[in-house]
Order: structure tokens, then sequence, then C-alpha cells
């Protein structure tokens, strides 16, 4: 009542904890205290309190890659691959912020050439094929690879990888002999990859996949450049509702 001195509490108001007042904004309207704003994180917990969530709060990727693939000789002075087409796609983990595993399928169409002896043994053949006659090898490639990133959990985000895996080529000669070999594989590169938001990344990568000779088939180098697309998902996810901003949800 006025002149009463008697205050009677605000209606409707909702009670806070005087341990929550800390970092939330006060009811009345003014702005609360500032929180401070780590960037990227400390890798394990990302950067859940910055602008986006980082590459360790949904550690599963699935990506797809297209690009270029160089071949080497297959056969000495018979047959080898040229330049053609490789696509594919794969599945990682990170493990922690420095270290993942990956694995990857590619699919690549490669261009042959012929070499001298080839060419002559085809010119004393009736059987031969012409020497300007164009003809694809079909290559294959799976492989495991650990990956090395020295940034950490970073939006751009370089990466050393080694790996084992098995690579098969299909191919014919001139003279119209089908060869198929199959052989243990050992991939090694660098790359790097961009996170766009919290659940794209772009990425790059420049490999060689070394294939171990035998069976008559050299040992095969198939350098590669590729670009490519990531999708980010699994992990917890932070819930920022205002009275418990630090409870998580799967």
């Amino acid at each position: 009542m006025p002149g009463s001195g008697v205050r009677f509490p605000t209606l409707f108001a909702p009670a806070v904890a005087e341990g929550d007042a800390a970092g939330r904004q006060d009811l009345s309207g003014g702005p609360g205290p500032a929180e401070p704003c780590q960037p990227f994180g400390n890798g394990l917990e990302g950067s859940a309190a910055g602008p986006w969530q980082g590459w360790s709060q949904r550690p599963l990727g699935v990506d797809w890659f297209a690009g270029v693939v160089q071949g080497s000789p297959l056969i000495d002075d018979w047959v080898g691959m040229k330049a053609g087409f490789l696509g594919g796609f794969g599945l990682n983990f990170d493990a922690t912020p420095y270290c993942g595993v990956e694995t990857r399928f590619g699919f690549a169409s490669v261009a042959l050439y012929d070499g001298d002896l080839a060419r002559r043994a085809a010119a004393h053949d009736e059987n031969g094929l012409l020497p300007t006659s164009s003809r694809y090898g079909e290559l294959f490639q799976w492989d495991v690879d650990l990956l090395y990133y020295p940034g950490g959990d970073r939006p751009l985000r370089p990466y050393l990888f080694v790996g084992l895996g098995v690579s098969s080529v299909h191919f014919s000669d001139m003279l119209g002999q089908t060869y198929y070999r199959a052989a243990p594989s050992f991939p090694v590169g660098l790359g790097a990859k961009y996170l766009l938001t919290d659940w794209l990344a772009l990425r790059i990568e420049c490999a060689d996949d070394i294939a171990v000779g035998g069976q008559g088939i050299d040992t095969m180098h198939n350098a590669s450049l590729t670009a490519g697309a990531e999708i980010r998902f699994g992990g917890p996810r932070h819930a920022y509702w205002p009275w418990n901003p630090g409870r998580h949800y799967w």
C-alpha cells in the first residue's frame, strides 16, 4: 500500500538460483555478464562455446571424391596406363582431434599406351590390333588409412595419411591378351579439409597408391589428385536451453 513501506514481490517473476545467475541475461532486459569465447576449443570439446561445433563434435564422416589418376607401366616396354578419371567414396572416424581412420573405395577408367616391343609384335601378327586403337584399363582401389591432423580441431585441417589395402587392374594388350591382377597396396599422401558448416566440409587430396607387382605385372604407382565433399555426423550435441546450457543429448 502507498506510504506503508511494505513492498510486495513482483508477480510471475521466475525465481533464479544464486548459482544460476552468472552468465545469463538479466530478466529485466539488461545484458548479462559476457561469456568468454574460445574460437576453436581445445580439441576434445571442439568449439561448442564458439559459433561452430568443430570436427570433434561430429567425429563420423561420409565423403565423395572425384579427380584424375596418373597410372604407370604395367608390363615393361609392352603396355602401361596413362591418365584417367577416378571417383569413389569413403567413411572416416576421428578417434582424437589429431588422429583418425578412414576406409576408401575408388574406381577408375584409365587409357592405355603400348610400348615399342608391343607395337613391333603387333606389326608381325595378323591378329594384332592397330597401334592407334584406344583401350582402357579398369582400376579398383580399396584401403584403410591412418590420418594425422597436425593442427588438431581447426576449421582448416591439413593432414597426412598412410594405409594398407588392395588394388586391382584389368586390361588387355595389343594382341588381345587379357590380364587381371589384384595386389596389396600401400597408399600414402596428404590433403586438407575445410569445415564450411557444423556438418559439411570440403576436401582436396594428393595420393600415391603403390601396388606390389607380381604375376608378370610391374609394381604400380597410381598417383591421384581428387577433390570432394564430406558430411559430418555422430557424437553429442549441445542443447542451448537457458536453464541448463551444459546439458547434452544424443
